[in-house]
């Protein structure tokens, strides 16, 4: 899997920054929840992605894998 975020789809600036808002183990469900926001910073554009994960790296790999899934 792919872990470099593309540029934005509306500006098509590469400076975009990918913030881990929240991130615990979640006992019951045996896994991580994280709460990612990735933003443009050039054009404010927001991706605000709440994951399961296997683990804290699972989950930003998902956030990237939602961001990078446009046209």
């Amino acid at each position: 899997m792919k872990d470099k975020l593309k540029p934005c789809p509306f500006c098509g600036s590469e400076d975009i920054k990918l913030e881990i808002i929240k991130s615990n183990p979640d006992v019951l469900m045996n896994c991580w929840h994280c709460i990612i926001d990735i933003r443009c910073n050039k054009c404010n554009t927001l991706k605000n992605a709440k994951i399961f994960g296997v683990d804290e790296n699972d989950c930003i790999l998902e956030a990237i894998r939602l961001w990078d899934r446009r046209v």
